[in-house]
């Protein structure tokens, strides 16, 4: 959560300080370096695609690490030993 609230903090202050704080500077820098204007919608929509598959891949290999409990077959009760304690007691392990 947090390298997403930063990047997207990084990515509006680029915005911002390339139209207010900067604008001459990184003109120059672009017509000096031949690199064109589109190169900026680009970069932003690799930029808003990157943190959705950053946080697709980590929630894939988390829930990868989750022990998976069998499902119970076809017309049979589930049994106590197949639940969390709490439910097979009927009580919350917080109360």
């Amino acid at each position: 959560m947090l390298f997403w609230v930063v990047f997207l903090g990084a990515r509006a202050l680029f915005t911002y300080g390339a139209s207010q704080w900067f604008p001459q500077q990184l003109g120059t820098w672009l017509y000096d370096h031949d690199i064109s204007t589109a190169v900026f919608s680009d970069a932003f929509i690799v930029f808003a695609i990157a943190p959705l598959l950053t946080r697709t891949a980590g929630l894939a290999v988390r829930s990868a690490r989750v022990p998976r409990i069998p499902a119970p077959r076809a017309g049979t009760e589930p049994s106590t030993t197949d639940r969390p304690p709490e439910e097979a007691t009927g009580r919350s392990a917080r109360s």
